[in-house]
């Protein structure tokens, strides 16, 4: 990589790490004068009353055996992304290892700490290297795996709506209420129409000059491309067990709740709250995280702290909550994972030769057609 790239890739991470932190300072800033004002309710002097030192007691007197238990449902979680992966995989004609799988994971989301949603590049470029399976049908499989996730993540939210529809609903208009004035300031084209002129006119440019660029050589390779991105994408039509993909799938998901769960049970405020408080908070933090940032930071505590505010929890607990379970759980087991993968996958590769079965892939792909 030159040194152009590079500092462009590093500019990158701080311009999404500054973003994530003024969030979480906002939040910070927004619970602090909250706390304030509790303080003051109590009594207790403005000088003695610091959220950060909260924060860091709450720390202190969480039970992390409870914590260990949300890291190892968070670990089984990717150990079943990762069999399931490998599932995916298999229609395209190449049988992986398990531990290349369950690493290249893992490397991704140690990835996506620094730069929002690069996670799921990085593991395909971390699997192709190891497995010698082409980049761009790894992510075609990856973008089919995030549609059932979103598809997963609409049905959790369902449930949810289900369970404590006037609750959300409420919760909802009061977040719309508070962005009112913002969204009232704010006038103008909207960007949705910016997008749509610039698309035309990127259509009418691929039509006019279609002849020139098809006498290009690099035409045809991105042909290659797209064809083995889509043969990715439609794997999981062939699969050998779509049951057992399905199980995989359900249980991922039951793991994510169950990380929640098992974190409410380290923290005293949220120990007597049950299954379905940890669904919501689930439900808002999983939104949290979808936004990008790195890893959620800002946005994730931003929602957890507001879903845990309608079970009655003080906005200063709701905040020591949402941190201790980001950093305790989403980053220590990120970067300890992923440092884990640096580590090990080289190890456990070396004399490694990817056995590649040719006449048993069910998608054609330019190696089976040599």
């Amino acid at each position: 990589m030159s040194a152009k790239k590079v500092i462009k890739t590093v500019l990158q991470i701080i311009l999404f790490a500054c973003i994530g932190g003024a969030i979480l300072y906002y939040v910070f800033q927004t619970q602090q004068e909250n706390y304030f004002a509790e303080c003051a309710n109590k009594g207790i002097a403005k000088s003695d009353c610091s959220l950060l030192d909260k924060v860091i007691a709450d720390f202190k007197s969480a039970n992390y055996w409870w914590i260990a238990a949300s890291v190892l449902a968070f670990m089984l979680s990717n150990m079943s992304r990762a069999i399931r992966w490998c599932q995916a995989i298999r229609p395209l004609g190449y049988k992986t290892k398990f531990s290349n799988s369950f690493l290249s994971i893992m490397a991704g989301y140690g990835a996506n700490l620094f730069f929002p949603r690069i996670g799921e590049v990085a593991r395909c470029g971390v699997m192709s290297r190891y497995e010698k399976v082409p980049a761009d049908a790894l992510m075609g499989t990856v973008v089919a795996e995030r549609i059932i996730d979103v598809i997963c993540l609409a049905l959790v939210i369902g449930l949810a709506m289900l369970l404590e529809a006037d609750m959300i609903i409420a919760a909802i208009n009061d977040l719309r209420n508070n962005s009112t004035s913002t969204q009232e300031a704010s006038s103008g084209t909207p960007w949705i129409l910016y997008f749509g002129i610039a698309a035309a006119i990127g259509l009418m440019l691929l039509v006019i000059f279609r002849k020139k660029l098809a006498s290009l050589g690099i035409v045809d390779k991105l042909k290659g491309v797209v064809k083995r991105f889509v043969d990715g994408i439609l794997s999981i039509r062939h699969l050998e067990n779509p049951w057992l993909y399905i199980a995989h799938t359900i249980f991922i998901w039951v793991m994510y709740f169950m990380m929640t769960f098992l974190c409410f049970k380290a923290f005293e405020p949220t120990a007597s709250l049950g299954p379905v408080a940890a669904l919501t908070t689930f439900v808002f933090g999983s939104l949290g995280i979808v936004i990008p940032s790195p890893g959620g930071m800002g946005t994730y505590h931003f929602l957890t702290t507001e879903a845990l505010q309608l079970y009655g929890l003080s906005g200063d607990d709701g905040f020591s909550f949402s941190n201790l379970m980001f950093f305790s759980v989403n980053v220590f087991g990120n970067i300890f994972f992923a440092l884990l993968a640096v580590i090990l996958l080289p190890l456990i590769n070396r004399g490694y030769v990817p056995a590649m079965k040719l006449g048993e892939a069910i998608l054609p792909n330019e190696e089976n057609k040599k």
